[in-house]
């Protein structure tokens, strides 16, 4: 099966849960195997790997199950690969594609597989927005990371959470420049929902103090972040410019949500190799937020979104004059 959506962490959750309530209460730690990407991409050894594994008869379920997870960052080898299972699996096996970009995967997988789509529980987003309107500025994040949305339902149970959290992502805004530099470097520790969303409230600070800051005292606080796990920390960044321009497309609906699920854009942002000055991210994304404060209804939204998805493209294949 190819399961195609806009969110594959809802997807992978669907699936583990549904495996669950087939299986009823056997054991299905054996005979589940996942591969995920590893540095940008699935390589041939976790194919091969997979493909041993389906060889086998099930322990203790009905069925032995092979999830890939983000199916589109198969390599071409690993893809080519890939193909002697869908084709000679064991009748007792199940395998499963995830992905967001269905369109990016070989022909030849396509071709056999049993396509279907995982609509994208958006209900849910526009409940706890209207239950808690300062989450509104999480709506991007929640309509791509399953565990945000969950870990935002959870919390929203509880009044006093909501607001012990609101409490902590307004705290940036009162930080000093070495304060706020601190707190991004334990924010890159924090590989959880609550973390990304933090994240995201320091990146938002980040971009208002840079918005408002004179050339020397910007140029001093990029100096500073420049030092901080730059690798991570740039790769950060550029995710969450595309959540801040997806935030700025649903200013203007659904109708130009689809330009933020450029294929190759995201593709490019995932698979990102080269190392980018940060100075040249945060040069576009000023450039971002001066087409975002103007009475866009003079603009021709869609147009004015795509142009700056297209040099968001251009920056994330290391073009610097775009």
């Amino acid at each position: 099966m190819l399961l195609c959506g806009t969110s594959v962490s809802f997807m992978h959750e669907e699936v583990r849960r549904s495996i669950q309530e087939l299986e009823r209460d056997r054991k299905t730690d054996f005979d589940i195997m996942e591969a995920s990407p590893s540095e940008g991409n699935i390589g041939i050894d976790s194919v091969r790997e997979l493909t041993e594994f389906l060889a086998s008869p099930p322990v203790y379920a009905t069925r032995r199950y092979g999830i890939v997870i983000d199916a589109d960052r198969l390599t071409s080898q690993a893809s080519n690969a890939f193909l002697k299972i869908l084709e000679e699996h064991r009748p007792d096996s199940v395998v499963i594609l995830l992905s967001q970009r269905c369109d990016e995967l070989l022909e030849t997988v396509k071709s056999r597989c049993l396509r279907l789509h995982f609509s994208y529980p958006v209900s849910r987003v526009q409940a706890i927005i209207s239950k808690y309107k300062e989450f509104k500025a999480f709506k991007a994040l929640m309509m791509e990371d399953y565990e945000i949305l969950c870990f935002l339902e959870r919390m929203g149970e509880s009044s006093a959470s909501v607001e012990t959290f609101l409490q902590a992502c307004r705290r940036y805004g009162k930080l000093g420049e070495e304060e706020l530099v601190t707190a991004v470097t334990e924010l890159l520790e924090k590989d959880s929902p609550e973390g990304r969303l933090l994240f995201h409230c320091w990146f938002r600070e980040f971009l208002n103090r840079v918005g408002s800051a004179t050339a020397s005292t910007d140029a001093e606080l990029i100096l500073k972040l420049s030092k901080v796990r730059k690798g991570e920390l740039l790769n950060r960044i550029v995710l969450e410019s595309l959540h801040t321009l997806r935030e700025f497309v649903l200013v203007f609906g659904s109708s130009a949500w689809h330009l933020t699920r450029s294929p190759d854009m995201l593709k490019q942002a995932a698979l990102l190799h080269c190392d980018l000055e940060l100075g040249t991210i945060v040069e576009q994304l000023r450039w971002f937020l001066a087409v975002a404060s103007r009475k866009v209804e003079n603009l021709n939204s869609e147009a004015a979104v795509f142009v700056a998805l297209l040099r968001l493209k251009r920056l994330l294949r290391g073009e610097k004059n775009c």
